[in-house]
């Protein structure tokens, strides 16, 4: 049998034990390592956490900042306009330690609400008086206007097309008007968008035009259509238009014969910038004083007389006003690790109370 000398025998012992603690450092320091980059992500996440529950307490008291100024401006003025000397108008941006919030108050009355277009009315609820047939033919009109104004941003529709699509998806039925759009075409196989139903119901938000037929071109990537700055989705299918907000492009729609050009939608702007109108008798005067329009009259033997007849004809006085009732608070904030955007949708009631209807939050 052979033996090893004693030395070798040692020195072999040696290189396992200094290997031993070779591996035990490794996996203690394996062990150490893991826990601290475990104690780093929950340190971190609390922080995230943290940092987004205080961003939130901050965007809240935004948002009731906002309401006080939407308060007091409708105590203290008839009329509600969008000018260089409104509170609400101004916007906010703020730096504080840890951070900086950005928000302005988006005033809606001013632009066209989608959901004023529910439905027209059936035979049946025009004989029974159900509906108010004005208050929907003076949208249906007013949108086929509208649209039109843009149709280079639309090319493959016409207006009347893509107005009876938008009411299509608005109205609990499922029948199809004779350029519209319902449940055969949205669950049609050949649909590139896939299969799905209408809404039958009022819009949330704008941006789900790009659900209806026609309006998919309007968001498509790297476009800003102005079409869309026209438009706003109010939770209500009555609302007014606000004559002292309304764009220059919702304005001339108000006429759909195409009497209220777009010179004197810019003079309307024009004037409610040096002071704003505080009913609407003051619009009408101004228009019946610098733009008298005249009709043909047929008189009772059968001829023909040119009258002046006032604007107050022409426009749809009912449904026009001169002060708003929804705005959207968009916030942006940014503190420690969290950044945020909220939007809340306000609504002001007639006491001058303003309320949230709906709020949401998105990180950036």
């Amino acid at each position: 049998m052979r033996c090893f000398p004693q030395r070798a025998i040692m020195a072999k012992q040696r290189g396992i034990a200094l290997v031993t603690v070779l591996i035990s450092i490794a996996i203690i320091t394996g062990l150490v390592s893991n826990l601290a980059y475990q104690q780093f992500i929950q340190s971190r996440r609390a922080g995230v956490v943290l940092h987004r529950e205080q961003a939130i307490m901050y965007l809240f008291a935004v948002e009731s900042y906002a309401k006080i100024l939407l308060n007091l401006d409708s105590l203290q003025s008839a009329a509600d306009w969008y000018g260089p000397n409104e509170p609400w108008g101004r916007g906010i941006d703020n730096p504080f330690e840890g951070g900086n919030i950005k928000a302005a108050v988006i005033e809606l009355d001013g632009r066209f609400n989608i959901n004023n277009l529910r439905r027209l009315p059936t035979d049946e609820e025009i004989n029974s008086g159900e509906q108010d047939i004005n208050l929907r033919s003076v949208w249906h009109e007013c949108f086929i206007s509208l649209v039109g104004n843009f149709e280079d941003e639309l090319p493959d529709a016409e207006a009347q097309e893509l107005t009876e699509a938008v009411e299509d998806w608005l109205d609990a039925d499922v029948n199809e008007r004779s350029k519209g759009a319902e449940d055969s075409y949205y669950q049609s196989p050949t649909d590139l968008h896939g299969s799905y139903k209408p809404a039958n119901h009022l819009l949330g938000d704008v941006q789900e035009l790009a659900l209806i037929r026609g309006f998919e071109e309007l968001f498509a990537e790297n476009k800003a259509p102005t079409l869309l700055r026209q438009l706003t989705a109010l939770p209500s299918a009555t609302t007014t238009i606000n004559i002292n907000t309304a764009t220059p492009e919702v304005l001339t729609c108000l006429e759909p014969e195409g009497k209220l050009t777009s010179d004197i939608a810019a003079r309307i702007v024009a004037e409610r910038e040096l002071a704003p109108f505080e009913k609407l008798a003051d619009l009408v005067n101004l228009l019946d004083k610098e733009h008298p329009m005249q009709k043909q009259v047929t008189k009772e033997d059968g001829g023909t007389t040119t009258e002046t007849v006032s604007w107050s004809q022409l426009l749809p006085m009912d449904h026009l006003d001169v002060r708003s009732k929804f705005a959207l608070l968009r916030a942006e904030l940014s503190f420690g690790f969290s950044n945020l955007v909220a939007f809340s949708l306000m609504q002001r009631t007639a006491d001058g109370s303003v309320r949230i209807l709906r709020r949401s939050l998105n990180p950036t």
